[in-house]
């Protein structure tokens, strides 16, 4: 989205609890929100302020979709999203969560460190499937490896912007409070545009052509995602990639 003051690619979470807003996923409402709010935003927001204004926003959201204060407190069923924004008054973008963005020759990214973890875990369960005979379509139609860490992705909810310095902790749009530490905040100094997007692009370029090749040589390698791309999900049998994905491209 482009407001005359942000720019934003905003990524929904992948739900893994059971509630369903409206008949929507909990990404889905998290992400319609915050964009929502982002073109409310005033337009000297410094970070943190953009950061509460977000916040109070999904928590408007609960309140609007009527969501028990217990279940608020289950970290799966919250609305959550990750977002990459550019600020026109700050010249800074704000990496929130794991998305990326790049200018100026140099990708910048904010992964989560449990993500490379889980990845390793599935990368290592799926190879042990395929050498017991399991094939890659199987895999594709019926993800096993995935099913393996299940319950560690819902587990891991609960580092959502926890005030500790756990290692495993990481910042998201959830309502709750986030950590402008876990922030990643870049100076855009005198770049003449900026790339914007999800990670649902293991390789950002400087063009939407360039990134579409180096992934789709990415997915015809390792369509699994368990070894040149280790992710925590693969490509199924039916999509087009492993993640759904944004790339927006300002000139300035």
């Amino acid at each position: 989205m482009v407001t005359s003051s942000f720019a934003a690619v905003v990524d929904g979470s992948t739900s893994k609890g059971t509630w369903r807003p409206g008949g929507h996923t909990t990404g889905y409402v998290a992400m319609q929100t915050v964009c929502a709010a982002i073109a409310t935003m005033p337009a000297q927001s410094t970070m943190a302020q953009a950061l509460e204004w977000l916040t109070d926003a999904i928590n408007k959201a609960y309140d609007t979709y009527h969501l028990p204060p217990h279940m608020q407190q289950q970290a799966e069923n919250r609305l959550t999203c990750s977002a990459a924004i550019l600020s026109r008054e700050r010249n800074e973008v704000w990496l929130i969560g794991d998305c990326q963005c790049r200018f100026g020759g140099t990708t910048y990214s904010n992964p989560k460190l449990i993500d490379k973890v889980l990845a390793n875990v599935r990368s290592d369960v799926a190879h042990w499937l395929i050498g017991c005979g399991h094939t890659i379509d199987q895999l594709r139609h019926n993800d096993l490896s995935r099913q393996y860490i299940m319950t560690w992705l819902r587990e891991q909810c609960h580092f959502q912007n926890t005030r500790t310095d756990n290692p495993f902790a990481y910042a998201v749009l959830d309502g709750s409070r986030v950590n402008p530490a876990q922030v990643r905040v870049l100076p855009t100094g005198t770049a003449s545009h900026i790339v914007l997007a999800t990670d649902g692009y293991p390789l950002l370029c400087d063009t939407l052509q360039a990134s579409e090749q180096s992934l789709k040589r990415l997915l015809e390698s390792d369509p699994l995602c368990i070894d040149e791309n280790m992710s925590t999900k693969g490509m199924m049998s039916g999509a087009n990639s492993f993640d759904d994905r944004t790339f927006l491209k300002i000139q300035l």
